[in-house]
């Protein structure tokens, strides 16, 4: 809790200046430090340590690996978006969650054809978080591997499936 809120406090007194103590903040032990740094510098809108961020996609913690997505989202980080792509098939669904999220909101499209390629991944949230991010890019084309899901055994996939299909 003291480093966390330290880390609070260094970056109200030294703005961008405390980026290189916060990226040694994102390898503590503790992962209550690693969010509130990663949470900082989202705040901060510091990029110069985008490779401690992008390391924190491969955190043990599930909900690092989401703050790591959601942090370089909102750093609006083009270059990371086939690693966030990457993090829709996490072990985590808070994290393929988030990663859906991002790229929505990082909207490019280079993401399109792995996306349809997760239409048939063997999880159904898999699935379903990439054809999210396909209707957000209005991406057509994928509504025919969709309909195949419509013959699903699981009712959940089949109601999550015309609940998609019906948005596009």
């Amino acid at each position: 809790e003291v480093r966390r809120t330290a880390a609070g406090h260094l970056a109200s007194l030294m703005g961008g200046e405390c980026a290189p103590a916060l990226a040694e903040l994102l390898k503590d032990k503790n992962e209550g430090v690693r969010l509130e740094a990663l949470r900082i510098l989202a705040r901060l809108e510091e990029r110069s340590e985008m490779p401690a961020i992008v390391a924190l996609l491969k955190d043990p913690r599930g909900n690092v690996r989401a703050e790591a997505v959601e942090t370089l989202a909102k750093l609006g980080e083009a270059s990371a978006v086939p690693l966030i792509a990457k993090c829709l098939e996490d072990k985590s669904d808070y994290v393929r969650k988030q990663a859906s999220e991002a790229l929505i909101k990082l909207d490019d499209r280079s993401v399109i054809p792995g996306l349809i390629d997760l239409l048939d991944h063997r999880q159904s949230d898999v699935c379903f978080n990439a054809a999210k991010v396909l209707i957000h890019f209005k991406e057509k084309s994928s509504a025919s591997t969709l309909l195949r899901h419509l013959k699903n055994k699981s009712p959940y996939v089949r109601a999550e499936a015309i609940r998609i299909l019906g948005r596009f």
